[in-house]
């Protein structure tokens, strides 16, 4: 117990590699530790580990086939690495054994939205909102499938639940900043962008919704600003690059006549 303990106090200091070590001394101890094996994966999964963290839960579930967190976990972790249909497959065995999994429930979720399979994710998103009414990623979630089924009020009526109930979170605010720019009122998704990136500043998808909505309105000088934020954070493959860089040319100096 002592080896695990400083494990998670590893953990919990940020000594990521000294608390690995830890965790393998207790499995060297006692190689069916469940807790060891998940705290590990758990901690793997924090360091961009996914893979490595699969085989600890795996290795929990070869001892104890009905550990609902190795199933939830070990799907969390699969669906990072865009194994989609092996997620779904460990969520739903998380959810045989505990129906009302809140991480199984809206797992599942996220692997619906990313495999586009709007319907079934909002049936199973209102299902787990039933049961964790509270649980803002979830309201979040469901505000998502309905933006992408072009219902934008009914959208932002659930991303402004949401906001009331966390709203502390960058992603609500920006999701309500989208809801508001489709229904065309730029005006009003301004606050919205700049909440979440005043909880954020490096949150890039804030920084190029900020720049649309200036750009609706005319405000080009401050759309470029947004627009270069945004290039400068995000990644190269980001689909929003290409409509950021259009709005950053902008400001390009005009050529010189020939």
């Amino acid at each position: 117990m002592t080896w695990f303990n400083l494990g998670n106090a590893m953990h919990e200091m940020g000594e990521w590699d000294k608390a690995v070590d830890c965790y393998d001394v207790v499995l060297q101890l006692n190689p069916e530790d469940a807790d060891a094996w998940i705290n590990k994966g758990r901690l793997l999964d924090d360091q961009g580990e996914p893979e490595r963290a699969v085989e600890c839960y795996d290795a929990v579930l070869k001892c104890a086939p009905d550990d609902v967190v190795a199933w939830a976990n070990r799907g969390n972790s699969l669906a990072s690495l865009e194994r989609y249909d092996e997620a779904l497959a460990s969520y739903a065995e998380a959810l045989k054994r505990d129906p009302e999994n809140p991480a199984g429930m809206f797992g599942t979720v996220e692997c619906l939205l990313k495999k586009a399979e709007l319907p079934k994710a909002l049936e199973t998103v209102e299902r787990g909102l039933r049961h964790h009414p509270d649980f803002a990623p979830g309201w979040c979630d469901r505000g998502l499938i309905l933006h992408k089924l072009k219902q934008y009020p009914e959208a932002l009526a659930v991303f402004e639940k949401a906001a009331d109930l966390a709203p502390e979170l960058p992603t609500v605010w920006n999701n309500l900043g989208e809801s508001l720019c489709a229904l065309q009122r730029h005006e009003e998704a301004l606050p919205a962008f700049e909440k979440a990136l005043r909880l954020q500043p490096s949150f890039a998808p804030a920084w190029f919704g900020k720049a649309r909505a200036l750009a609706n309105l005319e405000r080009y000088a401050d759309a470029v600003l947004a627009a270069q934020n945004f290039l400068s954070l995000a990644e190269p493959d980001d689909p929003l690059v290409q409509p950021a860089e259009l709005i950053a040319s902008m400001g390009a100096e005009p050529l010189p006549e020939s």
